[in-house]
């Protein structure tokens, strides 16, 4: 649970990080051929297999990156990024600087903004770009298969905070027609169905 950082007031270093502060300099960390499983909500297993990561940073205030080539589920994916500092990402106090792409064989995406918790990817706020030959390339990532073979590309103001995601002011292309407007998808709760507008 990395929700509260009043989990621990000092703050103090730990091997499986409760809030940011706990967080540890990883300034030349490498892991291969593993893989992370998360039971969802619905029971089903969510896995990130780890063909290789690395994460590096010259000093404990120096700009860190990470390159990361594995997978989401059965879908190959690539991630690369530059954040700011292990110092600055363990300072509750400020959001956290961050930039990354992440590939697979069929669509790219770009994020560029602010986390507030990075350990729960929430209080998000920056800039989204997506690219993806099919538009089923990018909804079969979440098990979603839809059968819609139209290129698609946008961009748009991206955030998150707690259960509600949205893009806004965005504007692409879906197989060759333009569009411009606003998504929101509000998660809902165990068992309930998210609530999806355009």
């Amino acid at each position: 649970d990395s929700s509260s950082d009043s989990a621990n007031a000092t703050g103090r270093l730990v091997l499986v990080p409760k809030n940011r502060r706990q967080f540890p300099s990883l300034l030349d960390f490498r892991l291969s051929q593993g893989e992370l499983r998360i039971r969802t909500s619905s029971g089903k297993w969510l896995r990130l297999p780890l063909d290789d990561l690395a994460i590096q940073a010259s000093d404990e205030d120096a700009p860190a990156s990470i390159i990361f080539d594995g997978g989401y589920n059965d879908t190959d994916a690539q991630l690369t990024a530059t954040t700011a500092s292990f110092n600055a990402f363990r300072d509750a106090t400020r959001p956290f600087d961050a930039a990354f792409s992440i590939v697979t064989p069929g669509a790219r995406l770009d994020f560029k903004g602010v986390i507030g918790n990075p350990l729960d990817f929430d209080d998000v706020e920056g800039r989204l770009g997506l690219e993806a030959r099919r538009l089923d390339d990018v909804i079969a990532i979440f098990d979603t298969p839809g059968g819609i073979t139209a290129p698609v590309k946008l961009s748009g103001g991206f955030s998150r905070g707690g259960d509600a995601w949205r893009l806004e002011n965005m504007s692409g292309d879906i197989g060759g027609n333009r569009f411009d407007g606003r998504l929101a998808l509000d998660e809902g709760g165990r068992g309930a169905a998210d609530a999806l507008q355009i």
